[in-house]
C-alpha cells in the first residue's frame, strides 16, 4: 500500500501558494488495509464510497479509484478500486493541474499529463474526454479562470460547451449549481469567469436569453466601472450587480434569501435614486420608509452599499447626497418622540414630521 498527496494541495504547493486542503490517495490498499484503517478510526464516507476520513485532521483519504458514467446528473458513476494505478485514478480527474500527485515523503512529483507545463502558462486544459461525464465541472473551469486568471484550453472550452449543449446541466440539482455559481463570484477575477460562462453558452442557456443578449447584459455591468471595478466588489455586491439585470432571477438559482433580499432591495433603492435630489423632502421620507431603511433593512441596505457606489460610478446617481439625507434622518429620537403618547397614528405622523425636518 502506498499513500501520496494529490489535487489542489500539489497544484497550489506548486504555485508557491497556502493549500487550504490535504487529500490523500491510497494504491495498492487491501482489505486487511481498509479494515486497519477503520480500526484506527477512520470514517468511511458513505457505504459505498471508498474515501474515509482522518480521525483527527479530517483529512480525506480515498481509494485510488476509476468512475465509468452509468447514468445523467452527478450521481450518476460506478466506482471499480480492484487494480487501479496511481495514473489511472489521475486520469479521472478533470484538469491537468489537478491531476497531479506528491510522495509525502521524498517530495517527488508525479504528473502524467502535463500538469506543470499548464501551471507554468497558466491554462486550464482537460485531462481526457471523461471531463465531459461531469457537467458540474463547466462551473468549476470558470471558477478556477477566476481564481487563478488563467485561460481555458480551446479544446477544453468545446468540450464545455459540448456539455452545456447537451442539456445534461439541467440535470444537476440546483443548489449544486448554485454553490458552485456562488464561489465564482467570490474568486479573484470574477469578470474572467462569467466571460468563461458566457463563451461556452452556460449564462444565455441557464438565464433562458440569447447569447447576443446576455452579451449586452455583461457589457452594460462591465461598462458601469469596468472589470477592474466589478471585481474590486464583494462577492455579495457582484452578485447584486449580476441578477440586477434579470426578472426572474429566482427561478433560475436556488440562492439563499439574504442574496434574493439584497438584490430586490437595491431595485428599489436604484429606481428612486436615479431622480433622488428631484425629490421633495416628503418623497424622499418615504421613500427611505418603503424600502425599510430606517428600521430592519439598514443591515442589508449597508450590505449592498458597494453595489451602489459601484453603480454611482456611471454618473446616473448622486451617492454622496442619499447617504447625507439617510444620515439625517437616521438621527430622529423616534423613542422620545413617542413618550408619553398612547396614539399610534400622531405616533407616526409625529415621527415623519420630525424626519422631514431634519432633512433642512
Amino acid at each position: 500500500m502506498k499513500v501520496f498527496v494529490v489535487g489542489g494541495f500539489v497544484r497550489d504547493t506548486l504555485l508557491g501558494l497556502t493549500p487550504k486542503d490535504k487529500d490523500f490517495v491510497i494504491v495498492g490498499a487491501t482489505e486487511q488495509d481498509v479494515q486497519k484503517m477503520l480500526d484506527d478510526g477512520f470514517q468511511q464516507v458513505g457505504a459505498d464510497f471508498p474515501v474515509f476520513l482522518h480521525p483527527e485532521t479530517g483529512d480525506e483519504y480515498a481509494l485510488a479509484r476509476v468512475e465509468r458514467k452509468t447514468g445523467v446528473g452527478y450521481g450518476g458513476f460506478t466506482t471499480e478500486t480492484n487494480g487501479v494505478s496511481l495514473e489511472d485514478d489521475l486520469r479521472r480527474r478533470d484538469l491537468t493541474i489537478n491531476a497531479m500527485a506528491m510522495d509525502p515523503e521524498t517530495g517527488e512529483i508525479f504528473d502524467f499529463f502535463g500538469g506543470q507545463h499548464d501551471l507554468k502558462n497558466g491554462v486550464l486544459r482537460h485531462v481526457s474526454v471523461a471531463f465531459q461525464e461531469d457537467p458540474l465541472r463547466v462551473l468549476r473551469v470558470a471558477r478556477f479562470a477566476a481564481r487563478y486568471g488563467f485561460d481555458i484550453a480551446p479544446e477544453t472550452m468545446e468540450l464545455m460547451f459540448k456539455i452545456v449543449k447537451s442539456g445534461e446541466m439541467r440535470e444537476l440539482a440546483a443548489e449544486r449549481v448554485w454553490v458552485e455559481f456562488e464561489k465564482l463570484m467570490y474568486e479573484k477575477d470574477a469578470a474572467r469567469g462569467l466571460a468563461a460562462l458566457h463563451l461556452c453558452n452556460f449564462l444565455p442557456s441557464h438565464m433562458g436569453v440569447t447569447p447576443e443578449i446576455m452579451a449586452q447584459f455583461l457589457g452594460l455591468m462591465f461598462r458601469t466601472s469596468g472589470v477592474d471595478g466589478f471585481n474590486k466588489l464583494d462577492g455579495l455586491n457582484r452578485l447584486v450587480a449580476f441578477f440586477v439585470h434579470f426578472h426572474d432571477f429566482e427561478d433560475r438559482f436556488r440562492m439563499p434569501t439574504d442574496v434574493v433580499r439584497a438584490v430586490n432591495l437595491f431595485n428599489k433603492v436604484a429606481l428612486t435614486w436615479m431622480y433622488f435630489n428631484t425629490q421633495t423632502k416628503e418623497r424622499k421620507v418615504e421613500f427611505f420608509n418603503d424600502i425599510g431603511l430606517l428600521n430592519k433593512q439598514t443591515s442589508v441596505f449597508n450590505s449592498i452599499q458597494g453595489a451602489l457606489n459601484w453603480l454611482a460610478c456611471s454618473g446616473q446617481m448622486n451617492n454622496d447626497q442619499l447617504i447625507s439625507d439617510m444620515a439625517k434622518v437616521m438621527t430622529v429620537d423616534c423613542a422620545a418622540i413617542a413618550a408619553g403618547k398612547k396614539n399610534g397614528d400622531q405616533i407616526k405622523k409625529d415621527i415623519f414630521a420630525a424626519r422631514v425636518a431634519a432633512l433642512d
